[in-house]
């Protein structure tokens, strides 16, 4: 196990939104930590695609914090774990995609990821 240390900027558009990608193939998303900055009241959605799937999605973020992301696991037909709480970490095949809105005119903060290779 290796553990890896992403860091991504984050600049915020005059409409106050951002996107950011980050190539995380074969690796599983052990945390986020979200450094606010200047980032007024934001929105963030991280996902992993190309398949879209939700990893985490904050509203109005303020402060900043740390998260350790989890995600339903499925059975091999398909449907919903069920022991165990049935989360697990979420596992990223191609790229993890950062979504900021509301964020602010020009403003800037920072993500952190801890990947697991």
């Amino acid at each position: 196990m290796t553990l890896l240390v992403k860091t991504v900027p984050i600049n915020t558009d005059a409409e106050g939104a951002a996107v950011a990608t980050v190539r995380a193939g074969g690796c599983l998303l052990r945390a986020v930590h979200v450094e606010v900055g200047d980032l007024e009241a934001f929105d963030l959605t991280v996902t992993e695609e190309p398949l879209g799937r939700t990893l985490l999605g904050l509203e109005a973020v303020e402060a900043d914090a740390r998260f350790q992301p989890m995600i339903v696991g499925q059975n091999t037909d398909g449907t919903d774990v069920s022991t165990n709480g049935g989360h697990v970490i979420p596992a990223i095949l191609k790229r993890i995609q950062i979504v900021i809105a509301n964020g602010g005119d020009h403003k800037s903060g920072e993500l952190t990821l801890l990947l697991e290779r």
